[in-house]
């Protein structure tokens, strides 16, 4: 395996417990036009932008497009007020490491810069030399683009890179990239993270696991 020098991170279930909150936030956006949204919905997009999100159910639900806007702001204002923020537990200490190892890191994701910005600790984000939102990029996931322009931010080759994910719509922009891809089961089963090239259940296999690919150690 070639050597590292980069990781690129989701957000949502990846480095932030924030699926059950950013469900509820659509439910409720979707509920003001009568619309009972499944989670179902919602778990087989996670990862393309809200837009992409809110398109997809939408046109499943027979909402008509003019009314799209209305739930995209309906549901960033809902999760503003209610979400209940939180890193899972160790990943601070995971993103720590990294940086003492001087790797590269990237978030990428399909979270709104503000609602990004507005929910996470100023002093994390930093850490990150770049960072990746449902703005940046025309095409987004399932599309490659946001790990290839992530990539380019960090001046890195795909084969230099690991993306950390938790979705299938990302394993796939990841691999399409071309770029070496472990999933997390924060949110979904095993078997619906097959195409990843290789699946953690806790942070803590997450981080040795890194370490260990770092380090051109054994993986476990």
């Amino acid at each position: 395996m070639q050597k590292k020098k980069a990781i690129l991170f989701d957000y949502d279930g990846v480095l932030a417990d924030t699926v059950n909150d950013n469900f509820q936030a659509l439910y409720h956006a979707f509920k003001t036009h009568n619309k009972k949204i499944k989670k179902s919905d919602y778990m087989s997009l996670e990862g393309m932008s809200l837009f992409g999100i809110v398109e997809n159910i939408g046109a499943k639900y027979g909402v008509k497009k003019i009314f799209f806007p209305e739930i995209v702001k309906e549901k960033e204002m809902f999760y503003k007020k209610h979400n209940r923020f939180r890193l899972y537990e160790g990943i601070e200490k995971l993103v720590m490491m990294l940086k003492d190892k001087n790797m590269k890191l990237a978030v990428v994701s399909g979270a709104s810069k503000e609602r990004l910005f507005s929910a996470t600790n100023t002093s994390f984000l930093q850490l990150f030399d770049a960072i990746i939102t449902g703005e940046t990029v025309k095409n987004y996931k399932p599309h490659p683009d946001p790990y290839i322009t992530a990539l380019r931010l960090l001046d890195v080759t795909s084969q230099e890179a690991i993306v950390v994910e938790n979705a299938p719509l990302g394993i796939e922009s990841a691999k399409s990239a071309q770029i070496f891809c472990i999933a997390f089961t924060s949110t979904l089963e095993k078997s619906y993270l097959a195409r990843a090239d290789m699946v953690v259940d806790t942070v803590k296999k997450l981080h040795n696991n890194l370490e260990k690919i770092i380090g051109g150690g054994e993986l476990i």
